[in-house]
């Protein structure tokens, strides 16, 4: 028997609950996972703080087994068209600090985490106009809404 115990994995009640504020998560029997990107369960607003959420987020997700496919997406009828208004005010009180923070190393593991975290396939809906398209862009597969720009 080893000396040390294995770390157990995520478990998709627990990061559910734990991304709430920045995803609707639902799981089918299957293993095919909606991850549903949104700010008080409209569409996205942009802030230092759900930037942040969605490379922990798919970090997450892909240490979990049991997903077996990613479905990521916006909520309503446009996929990210504001800023949260406060969402920024960090950087104001820190401005070196978050534009590293923010700018490079969570953008840069935002990317990163979709291509190398994320062992199983990932569909991308850009679910209407916005901009960080590149989030569902660089899924294995896109699907766009009509209206999408």
């Amino acid at each position: 028997m080893s000396l040390q115990e294995f770390v157990p994995t995520p478990k998709f009640e627990d990061y559910k609950e734990t991304f709430k504020d920045f995803f609707k998560l639902t799981r089918r029997d299957d293993g095919v996972l909606l991850a549903e990107a949104h700010t008080l369960g409209g569409p996205i607003q942009l802030s230092v703080q759900n930037h942040r959420a969605l490379g922990q987020m798919l970090k997450v997700v892909g240490a979990d087994p049991e997903n077996e496919v990613l479905i990521l997406t916006g909520s309503g009828r446009e996929f990210m068209m504001g800023s949260d208004p406060d969402g920024f005010a960090l950087e104001t009180e820190d401005m070196p600090y978050w534009a590293y923070e923010y700018a490079y190393k969570d953008g840069r593991i935002n990317v990163s985490s979709l291509v190398n975290d994320l062992e199983i396939p990932t569909i991308g809906i850009f679910n209407g106009p916005g901009f960080h398209s590149e989030i569902v862009l660089m899924c294995d597969i896109t699907i766009a809404a009509d209206d999408a720009t």
